[in-house]
């Protein structure tokens, strides 16, 4: 499966078989940077907005069923009370949570929801930055990495676990777990990349 963000206010979705077909999910705002499909190609996310100088940002993320022509699910800035998914969404390995960055007053922060109902599973806000740029959860879905455009980098555990705190120069723009667990893949701006090991014996 490969989904596309279209013209303003689509995302084109293909099934890539013997012969490939193509849907198109109508979105309440145009899609922007954040575009995820669930790891079974069961779901997909798109993070939408606009912007002006006079209104700000407009936020929405949306949440589709494969197949379905409207969305199972509308997390919308309002009901939420930060922006979301400015820079990102991201489903979880097993495709129960989705994450996304948020912001309020020029704060960055992470949610994680529950799908398919949208109950908030965990939640931090008023980080030292903008913006989040990129996440990432573990193969097992128990942590989530989050890394911003001042370069921290927080690891979380979602079921309780510890949070740890990795400060570095340069702006993170992604990131990656291996699949034990153990290393975090950090891309930066500057196009190089480090290894921190993160997994309990480090």
């Amino acid at each position: 499966m490969l989904a596309v963000v279209g013209q303003f206010g689509r995302v084109d979705v293909w099934s890539l078989g013997d012969t490939a077909t193509s849907t198109t999910l109508k979105t309440a705002l145009p899609a922007r940077n954040g575009l995820a499909v669930s790891r079974d190609g069961a779901l997909i996310a798109a993070a939408e907005g606009t912007y002006s100088d006079d209104a700000g940002h407009t936020t929405v993320v949306e949440v589709w069923r494969r197949g379905a022509d409207s969305p199972l699910l509308r997390i919308d800035e309002k009901d939420a009370g930060v922006l979301v998914g400015v820079w990102g969404v991201l489903f979880s390995p097993d495709g129960s949570l989705l994450a996304a960055d948020t912001q309020k007053d020029g704060r960055s922060g992470i949610r994680v929801w529950e799908l398919p109902d949208g109950r908030v599973h965990f939640s931090s806000d008023g980080f030292n930055s903008y913006w989040v740029r990129a996440l990432a959860f573990s193969a097992d879905g128990r942590h989530l990495a989050s890394g911003d455009e001042k370069g921290t980098i927080w690891v979380r555990g979602l079921d309780g676990g510890g949070t740890r705190h990795i400060g570095r120069p340069g702006v993170v723009q992604s990131l990656a777990f291996s699949h034990d667990g153990r290393y975090l893949v950090v891309g930066n701006w500057d196009s190089t990349v480090e290894f921190w090991r993160v997994g309990s014996d480090g």
